[in-house]
């Protein structure tokens, strides 16, 4: 393995000791990967391929309860071109411009500033580092420092952990239910400096039972990424959707 800006294999086996990667060329597999504590759906496989010791063509992320694809990214040369992410929230795939499988900090600094945490995979790195902040990990990694400057706050593991997070903690309201009420509520978060949610408020409303269920659900977050401005920690107020839908 080599830790320089991009990752690159020379040699690989799977856990019955067969030789899939040989001078630099050949199928990676891990079939172990587990993206959610306590829960079996998580574990997923990663299936992709490497050419000349780089990624290369397509790389699927796959859920092993039923083998659904969850998330793909394609190479070229060992460089990231373009993801496609299934939302369970909404059920429908879309797509994304930043690596998330296998996620290692390289010359692209841009990239930091938008970057909740990395995922990295431990066969590589030690399992200890998973959930260090950005700056950590591109240090130990890189060997590089970087202080990020600016940012607005978010939830601590992205965007779309957070989606994933509502969606299995909303409790749809009976009333709402049995009237087949749906629409977004829009709540607002007031989080200090050191990440914590100093108030919740209801930003725009569909209904009162689906408006309390939003914000309940939202206080649920027990941890925020702070707002940086000019490299310090600051409070600021953020706006979470939360949806409500009945499958047909």
């Amino acid at each position: 393995m080599s830790n320089t800006n991009d990752l690159s294999v020379v040699e690989f086996y799977d856990r019955e000791g067969n030789q899939l990667i040989e001078n630099g060329t050949g199928n990676w597999i891990n079939d172990s990967i587990q993206t959610g504590m306590f829960d079996l759906e998580s574990l997923k496989t990663l299936k992709g391929q490497f050419k000349d010791s780089l990624k290369t063509g397509e790389w699927k992320l796959t859920r092993l309860s039923d083998n659904k694809l969850m998330h793909s990214e394609r190479f070229k040369k060992g460089k990231f071109t373009s993801a496609t992410v299934y939302n369970m929230q909404f059920n429908y795939y879309g797509t994304m411009t930043s690596e998330i499988i296998n996620k290692i900090p390289d010359e692209n600094f841009p990239k930091l500033e938008y970057t909740e945490n990395f995922e990295l995979d431990t066969t590589v790195f030690p399992e200890t580092l998973l959930y260090s902040d950005v700056e950590t990990i591109f240090k130990t990694v890189t060997g590089k420092e970087y202080k990020i400057q600016n940012r607005t706050a978010g939830y601590i593991y992205g965007d779309y952990n957070l989606l994933e997070f509502l969606s299995k903690n909303i409790r749809y309201p009976i009333p709402a239910l049995e009237n087949k009420i749906t629409g977004k509520v829009y709540v607002g978060v007031v989080i200090d400096s050191l990440g914590y949610t100093k108030n919740v408020t209801l930003v725009k409303g569909v209904q009162k039972d689906l408006d309390n269920e939003a914000q309940r659900v939202v206080k649920l977050v027990s941890k925020w990424l702070p707002a940086i401005q000019n490299g310090q920690a600051v409070e600021s107020t953020i706006t979470i959707p939360v949806n409500f839908y009945l499958e047909k």
